[in-house]
This record gives structure tokens, sequence and C-alpha cells, in this order.
């Protein structure tokens, strides 16, 4: 990002803080002072929200390709995190316009309180500065109804992406530069560790284990994985390892700015389809602790700033894989699936609607094929989820918001019948657990060690344990097939004893009794689960989940990704995230060359094999792995932007 500020504008940057306490001199708003050509100041303008103002800008800057969003703030430290709310709130209020009626959008909330908003009883300082910001914005059109379409194409028409940018002045006593962290060398040496116990062994190991080559810390160890898990180190030792690395990797000692920084990078690119930013506003020399009203007028805004991003690459069987740029929006995972390249990103169209478009796609082929068997189990699977999400009084997910509970579904009925099952399958599981609990008291000698030896527990323990019906059950459940044959095995003994009779017969017969209470479970969940599919499949709800698909407020699932796969006729080669580590599940396996893709949170992104991939068996995947919102692994990485 290559950014040309004018003297004005750098005046601005450095007033900026002085505005929240007080409307600064009059001089500051003068004609020359505001009336920049492709910038506007919109300190303090703001747009009303759900119960908040939303601050879309505090300066705009319109080039031939972008329209950036500067948002300046003070510090890079825990205060970001406010900063960084601001900025997600805006940008979310800005990407809800296209689905929203503009006479509701915040680019009019915005235009009424910048422009059309009456400053007669505002203080003259603030009203000479509202009507040079008027003026500024009026100044795109013609005519003031010319002018606000202006503005407003500036953002829907498509021919400008939109950037924000977080601009900041580092608030410590000893100025922090960001670009510094571009060229830091991570070189470490023996002396390095010299706090620790043995420095000497503990370097070693570290070049052993391949975190550092010749000294210096190995690439691998940002792109593989950053905890270096291994025995042959203690965990306390990690621990003052990973500290001696973030001191020489960083100046800047707020984890919570870098995390919040991330998570903001993520949500804006991945998710909302914006690009962001990172710059900083430096302090003169000599300067100390500092805030924005104390920088004099030779202050400089870096005009090729870092730029703050997670991993663009990802590492599985030996294979490096590279994610390509794909549209953040709602239909994320159609354009990762169909998408061509426009102009360097990912997506089904060269179009300004085209996630609309593909959606809409989307959902004609999926009304044209919904009785195909593979697509009602997938969909049925989905939709039964998300209706068992949304029964959670928790649950507060766009999607399921917007699917069960503003659908026309009763829930309160299907709760009432959750709570029925819940009862009939605790019934089921308590004579279970008794079924089992008269075999763990048999008392045949051989028997009774192999069977205490199973459970894991000691005689002396054994009253106790099968006194607590829960942990009965459970456990039993958890090793049942072995006991399953310990119970056949010693259940063909036969004796004349009535009492060692009983018990032969207890155990001869508590696999079919046991094995008829599981069929009786699960036809109680087989009946639920058809309850709720005759809901779900009814026509008048099946219409409002099409119609939630549609919109670009929301985002794709994997078994969504799965159904357009199979209606589309495409192999998706899925890479996710299981247990810490890349994983990878083939979706429509046999429809021709694979589509690789990857899923984090709610995005999907294309990516590209720098080496090809062989075809690999589909990955078992457990359901609520399929919708797993986490956001792990994250790291910071700064670089210069290109």
């Amino acid at each position: 990002m290559d950014l040309d500020l004018t003297e004005p504008v750098v005046d601005f940057l450095e007033e900026k803080r002085e505005l929240y306490k007080q409307v600064a001199k009059e001089a500051v708003y003068n004609k020359g002072y505001l009336g920049t050509d492709n910038f506007i100041v919109a300190d303090t303008i703001t747009a009303p929200g759900q119960g908040i103002h939303i601050e879309l800008f505090d300066l705009m800057q319109i080039t031939d390709t972008h329209v950036y969003l500067y948002h300046v703030k003070e510090g890079f430290s825990q205060k970001t995190r406010d900063a960084c709310s601001q900025v997600r709130v805006a940008a979310k209020a800005l990407r809800k316009v296209k689905g929203t009626s503009l006479s509701k959008s915040i680019l009019e909330g915005f235009w009424q309180d910048a422009v059309e908003s009456d400053f007669s009883s505002y203080k003259e300082e603030e009203r000479k500065y509202r009507e040079a910001v008027k003026k500024s914005l009026l100044k795109l059109g013609s005519d003031p109804a010319n002018a606000k379409k202006a503005f407003f194409n500036l953002f829907l028409d498509g021919k400008r992406k939109v950037c924000f940018v977080y601009a900041f002045v580092d608030d410590a006593v000893t100025e922090r530069k960001l670009e510094d962290e571009t060229t830091r060398v991570l070189r470490f040496a023996e002396k390095d560790f010299g706090k620790l116990k043995n420095p000497k062994e503990v370097y070693a190991q570290l070049h052993h284990i391949g975190v550092l080559k010749d000294g210096q810390l190995d690439r691998s160890f940002f792109d593989q994985n950053p905890y270096f898990e291994t025995s042959e180190m203690d965990t306390d030792v990690k621990a003052q390892v990973l500290e001696i690395f973030r001191k020489k990797m960083s100046a800047f000692e707020s984890n919570i700015a870098k995390i919040e920084l991330l998570h903001l990078e993520k949500e804006l690119v991945h998710n909302l389809g914006f690009e962001f930013g990172i710059c900083q506003i430096y302090r003169p020399p000599r300067s100390g602790s500092t805030v924005f009203s104390e920088l004099p007028d030779f202050l400089e805004l870096d005009l090729f700033p870092p730029e703050i991003h997670v991993s663009r690459t990802f590492h599985f069987e030996g294979q490096d894989f590279e994610f390509l740029k794909t549209l953040g929006d709602g239909a994320c995972g159609l354009h990762a699936l169909l998408g061509i390249d426009v102009r360097g990103t990912v997506q089904y169209e060269d179009h300004l609607d085209c996630g609309t478009r593909v959606k809409a796609e989307f959902v004609k082929r999926l009304r044209a094929q919904i009785t195909d068997p593979r697509i009602q189990a997938l969909l049925g699977g989905l939709l039964i989820w998300m209706l068992d999400d949304g029964l959670k009084k928790k649950s507060v997910h766009d999607n399921i918001v917007a699917v069960i509970r503003k659908g026309p579904i009763n829930v309160k009925e299907i709760e009432k019948r959750r709570q029925q099952v819940e009862k009939a399958k605790q019934k089921i599981k308590e004579e279970m657990a008794k079924r089992f609990k008269r075999c763990l008291v048999v008392n045949i000698s051989d028997y009774r060690a192999e069977c205490l030896h199973i459970l894991e527990i000691s005689e002396e323990n054994l009253a106790s344990f099968v006194a607590d019906l829960q942990r009965v059950f459970n456990i039993c459940e958890e090793r049942r097939d072995l006991l399953f044959s310990l119970f056949n095995r010693h259940g063909q003994g036969r004796s004349v004893n009535p009492f060692e009779r009983d018990d032969f017969e207890t155990l001869r017969y508590a696999e079919r009794d046991i094995l008829a209470l599981v069929e009786r479970r699960e036809n109680v969940d087989q009946l639920y689960r058809n309850f709720r599919l005759e809901r779900l499949m009814k026509p008048e709800f099946l219409a409002h989940y099409f119609k939630c698909l549609v919109s670009l407020d929301y985002f794709h699932y994997t078994d969504e990704l799965h159904i357009a796969a199979i209606l589309f006729g495409k192999t998706v080669h899925l890479f996710h995230k299981q247990d810490g580590k890349i994983a990878r599940q083939v979706l429509n396996d046999g429809a021709g060359i694979p589509v690789l893709i990857h899923h984090e949170g709610m995005h999907f992104s294309r990516c590209l094999a720098k080496s090809v991939v062989d075809p690999a068996p589909a990955l078992v995947v457990e359901e609520e792995d399929f919708y797993d919102d986490s956001a792990d692994g994250i790291r910071f990485i700064k670089q210069r932007a290109r």
C-alpha cells in the first residue's frame, strides 16, 4: 500500500487525539486544511447502529484502485483491543450494505450526520469543522444528490477495493518501530540461554531437534509446529526458551495487541472480503512518551508499512500448499469451489454481485436435486445439527439464528419432544447399568479377577464402583466388547450349585439383554430423528432455508460445500485443523481432478499445491468437527507490504 499523504493530512493525524477532548482551534479546520484532494476527514462523524454510534473512519483516502479507511489510534498495547473492536463493527456494518436497504445502511447514517444534520447549535469551532467536512463530501458531485451517489458508489460500484487501515503512534517511553520487525535477525547464541540451568545442553538440543540451524531459528518452527513438541526437552525449559525467542522476535511486547490485530485481519480479509493494513505514525527524533497533540508538523507516516497477517502457506504430508486469496463473503465456499482468478482474487466470476449470483445458482440446483439420497442425507444431518444447536439458549451463531430461530418451525414443540426423549433414554441407560451391575458382582474366582482387570479397579473399590450407576454405565459402555467376550466365555459354565447356576445364567444372557436395550435406545433416537426431519423437510421450512442460503450474511458449512461438490460435479480435497494438525477430507470422490480448499472458522480458501497431491482415502471426521468455529494456530508475522 503506497500512501501519498500531504501536509494537511499529516497535521490531521497529529491533532487526532485532541479531538476527543475538545475541538481544536479554528485554524485547524480552514479551507486548505480539510480541502485536500482525494481525502475526507471525518473524525467524530458517526452513523447510528444497534444501540451504538459507528465511526466508519477517521480519515478516508480515495485512489483509482482503493478506498483506504484509516482508524487512527494511540499506542500498540492492550488498548488495541478496543480499537480493533471499533474497526470490526464498522467493517461488519459496511459489509451488510449490499443486503440492506440503503436508507437504513451505515452509508446513509454517515451521510445524514456529516451532510444533512443541522450544525447551527454547535459551538463555533465544531460548527466550522462540520461545515468543512460537509463541503469536502459535497465536492464529490455536481450537486448534493450526485455527491451522495458518488460517495455511495465508492463502496458499491466494485471499481475500488476497500482497505481498512490501523494507523498508530507508539506511546512507549522509547519509540519502537514496526518496520524494524521485518529485518529482525532471529539468530541465537549459547549466551542467549545463559539464565537457564544448562544453556550449553539446551542450545545443542535446539539444534538436534531442528529448531535452530547454525544458530538461526528455522522457518519450519513457524510453519509446522510453533511449540516444538518433543519429549527431549522438559516442559518448563520449553516455556523459558519460548520466552527468550519472543523477546528477540519482537520489541512490541503486547501479545494482546498482536492477537487482536491477527483476528481482525482474518475477519476483515477472510470473512468480510475487505483488505487490511497497519501503519505506524513515527514520532520526531528525541521525543519521549507522547500523545498525538504533542507531535510537531514534521510528523511523517511510514509510506511502506509492514503488513500483519497469518501464514499464507501450510504443510501436509511432505507437501507445501499456498492459500490463494478467495473472496471473503458468505459465498466463499462456492468461490473456492468454482472460482476463477479475477485480478488476484478467486471468485465465481468477474461481476460485482458474483457472490449473490453463485449462491442463487447453488440454490437452483439444490431445489432441482433435493430428492437425491446423498443430498438428503447431508442436508438432513446438517439441519438436525442446526436445530439442536438452536435449542440451546446460548447459541448465537448468525446462521442458527437466521435458519432456526427465525424459521417457520415450532421450537417449543421440538424442545418438549427432546425432553421426553432424554427421559426415555435415561431410563434405558439406568436399565443397562443395572444389567451390567448384575454381571460385575458375580463371584466366580477366575471371572472376578479378569473382570476387575478390564474395569481397572480393585476388589476393595468394587462396592463403591457398582453403587454409582452413572460410572458403571460410562465405563461398561466404553469397554462393552471386552466385557461381552468375558461374559460369554464364563457364561458357558455349569454347576449343580443353585447360586453358581444363577451366576452363569446372568453372564450367559447378558449380551442378549444389553443389546436389546441398546436397540431400544437406537429406536428412540431414530423416532426423534424422523420427528425432526418431518418438520425440517417441509416445503415451507426448506423455502425459508433456501432464502437464508442466498444471503451473503450466511456462511456455508462443510456439508453444504459437500452438497455443492455433488451438484456441480466436483471432487474436493478439504484441508482443516483436527487435533491441532492439518487433516484432509475428500468430498464427492471420483468426480475429476480435485479442487484443493482450506477451511478454517467459517472461511474457505482455494489452495495451490506446490507439488502434486496424490489422492487420499476420505478422512472420517466426527460430526461436530464439521461445524467447528475455532481459529487455533494463529501466529504473528510481519513483512513489508508488496
